[in-house]
């Protein structure tokens, strides 16, 4: 199967016929790209009572809370984050674990469980489109073009949208966003060797214009000391986009009706 994938397109040759692929159990992360094995008999739905976070300790994270994999780890880990990173990191560490366990439950080999990656990933995109930052707005958009057009060659169907009502998000907390969004970015590579060959992989494959590095570098940029809160709402922005993929991922769970729901 042959991808060209990039900002502004996502074209994909594919074979007449898509199997199931082998059984092996391959759980893994798609937010930080960690491997855990997590058994695949536990489907309970998370509870977030309000804006409670999850009660994860900081060990379960690893030192990095960042997300981080593969060749860019290497990266994140010889330089020394800016102290808005540092500071973003430590605000969204349970949430980072929560969505990490939430993940590893799926197995990537399976049609229905890929299906659900990508439905988890799709839906929190829609969700998320009209608090995209301009500066976001190429990469995000090619994001979704490439995960809708892994959805059809599944012949899955593209999820309705039905977002939760909030109030639209302030510049500070889009920055928020778009960390959250980026980092996924990270765990791509290593998740793709985890997809059987016959599946297509237009959204993992896909390369952002703009690299994490460069990211990081425009979050330190906004920093402000005359703006009270700038770190908090940066913050409260990551916090949101990860209580959104948890809600997505619930209501996955909850829908018996889809072809890729996870109850048998």
């Amino acid at each position: 199967m042959a991808y060209t994938c990039s900002a502004h397109s996502c074209v994909q040759t594919v074979p007449d016929a898509l199997s199931s692929g082998p059984s092996t159990l391959v759980s893994s992360v798609a937010i930080r790209g960690r491997q855990i094995p997590h058994p695949m008999t536990d489907y309970s739905i998370v509870t977030l009572p309000g804006r409670a976070r999850a009660s994860a300790t900081a060990s379960d994270a690893g030192p990095d809370l960042a997300p981080c994999s593969m060749s860019t780890a290497a990266l994140m880990s010889a330089e020394s984050p800016g102290a808005l990173h540092r500071a973003l990191r430590a605000a969204t560490r349970s949430d980072h674990v929560l969505l990490d366990r939430l993940i590893l439950r799926l197995d990537l080999t399976r049609r229905d469980h890929y299906g659900q990656f990508l439905h988890l990933h799709y839906s929190a995109l829609r969700d998320l489109e009209a608090d995209w930052s301009a500066e976001d707005q190429v990469d995000f958009a090619a994001m979704l073009r490439c995960v809708q057009s892994d959805l059809h060659v599944l012949r899955i169907a593209t999820p309705p949208l039905s977002p939760e009502g909030r109030a639209a998000l302030h510049a500070q907390n889009r920055l928020g966003v778009a960390y959250v969004l980026r980092g996924s970015r990270l765990g791509a590579p290593f998740l793709r060797g985890r997809v059987p060959r016959q599946f297509p992989t237009a959204y993992l494959d896909f390369m952002p214009t703009l690299t994490w590095p460069q990211f990081l570098a425009r979050l330190e940029g906004s920093a402000d000391p005359r703006t009270p809160g700038h770190d908090h709402e940066i913050a409260r922005g990551a916090r949101i986009t990860f209580e959104i993929f948890i809600s997505v991922f619930n209501r996955l769970l909850s829908n018996r009706s889809t072809p890729y729901g996870m109850h048998g």
